[in-house]
């Protein structure tokens, strides 16, 4: 019986080793095709980082992956507007360093674009952390900080939309130097259908401060496409593969991707606050009606505070909204593009049954349990990821 078991050994031994391949064998000229293929700037630097062939495949200065964001880097300027723009693609991550003996991770927001380099972003001002107004300490420098020692995943991701400016021209630069001066308005941008994977097929839907929503068709004109709507818009999201935009009094709507029609989705929510959020959370709808003192849509965002938080979810079956007052284990987070939920328990410095916004210049955090205000801990990201070198 012995005898049989290891003549099974063998045979499984030699079987594995016919199936195994030499990825190094193949020929050169397939390197930097396949480094091409890569979704995101993290995913080259990993392939970058195996060996020293697949690092000469590609060049020393980095070459940003064909995204969207870089097959149309430049987008026709929207009605009663002269400049063109630009689209910035943000990645939300988790981050872990493989020796730690904790399972909790931190978030980080990476960006880039046809012009700029890789950059940390601030999740609440869309700014570089470098320039964020949350005050970050002086060694959260981005370009201090070397991916390759962590393992990252893919949590989301989003686009906003920035002024075209000339080669080299930063306008977050233009910022610090100049921070009396508002930067223009950079509205919130989503690409829809997100499953499709012509480009020509898609949309970018656009949503300014003024609450209007802007479409543009992508390879058919240039052309932007105003949807009309009684009230004005404060968020959109897409769920469940659907675009859904909530207006001033907390109606849902979904809009309808071919024809642009709005269809009505929840009964009006007529929260008073001032401004309304959308999140996903566990498979339901969540707005987020936030009381505002001051002007929310105020370029500068320092007129304004937030004073109450009030958290509905949508009883899609019934059609009602169900007031909401313990989020359980997750906590969420309301950026300037996006808005996330996370389970507060797989992440450091993140609390449960906790909002986080902005609010007054600065981040600050809301509990429900007990409707209190605080600054809260710093979850994005860990000061200790930050290191002296960067290594590509």
């Amino acid at each position: 019986m012995a005898s049989m078991n290891e003549d099974d050994n063998n045979k499984n031994k030699n079987k594995n080793k016919k199936e195994s391949v030499d990825w190094l064998a193949l020929p050169k000229e397939l390197w930097p095709l396949i480094s091409n293929r890569f979704p995101t700037t993290v995913d080259l630097l990993h392939f970058r980082s195996t060996c020293s062939t697949w690092h000469s495949s590609t060049p020393s200065s980095l070459t940003t992956p064909i995204t969207f964001a870089t097959a149309f880097p430049i987008l026709p300027p929207p009605p009663n507007h002269n400049t063109k723009l630009t689209i910035f693609q943000t990645k939300l991550y988790s981050i872990h360093h493989p020796s730690s003996s904790s399972s909790k991770a931190w978030i980080i927001l990476l960006s880039h674009t046809h012009d700029f380099p890789l950059r940390i972003i601030d999740p609440f001002t869309n700014s570089p952390l470098s320039f964020s107004h949350t005050n970050p300490p002086p060694f959260t420098s981005p370009s201090h900080l070397n991916l390759l020692n962590f393992n990252l995943f893919e949590l989301l991701e989003s686009y906003s939309l920035h002024p075209d400016t000339l080669p080299n021209q930063d306008p977050f630069h233009l910022r610090l130097l100049q921070p009396f001066i508002p930067l223009p308005e950079t509205p919130k941008a989503i690409i829809f259908p997100t499953t499709l994977t012509s480009v020509d097929s898609r949309k970018i839907f656009a949503l300014y401060n003024d609450g209007k929503l802007h479409v543009w068709k992508i390879g058919d004109d240039n052309t932007w496409t105003i949807i009309d709507s009684p009230n004005c818009f404060d968020d959109m999201i897409v769920h469940n593969d659907q675009l859904y935009v909530v207006d001033k009094v907390g109606t849902i709507s979904w809009v309808e991707s071919e024809t642009l029609k709005l269809v009505q989705f929840s009964p009006m929510l007529c929260g008073l606050g001032k401004k309304k959020r959308l999140v996903e959370c566990g498979g339901w709808l969540h707005v987020v009606d936030l009381f505002i003192e001051g002007e929310p849509e105020n370029p500068r965002g320092m007129y304004w505070e937030v004073v109450d938080v009030k958290v509905h979810r949508l009883d899609e079956e019934w059609g009602r909204w169900m007031d909401v007052k313990d989020l359980g284990d997750h906590a969420f987070v309301l950026g300037k593009m996006f808005t996330f939920s996370l389970l507060a328990k797989h992440y450091y410095g993140c609390e449960p049954n906790t909002l986080y916004f902005y609010s007054a210049g600065r981040v600050s955090s809301f509990t429900l349990n007990d409707s209190r205000f605080k600054i809260p801990n710093r979850f994005w990201p860990c000061p200790s990821l930050f290191q002296r070198k960067f290594n590509l």
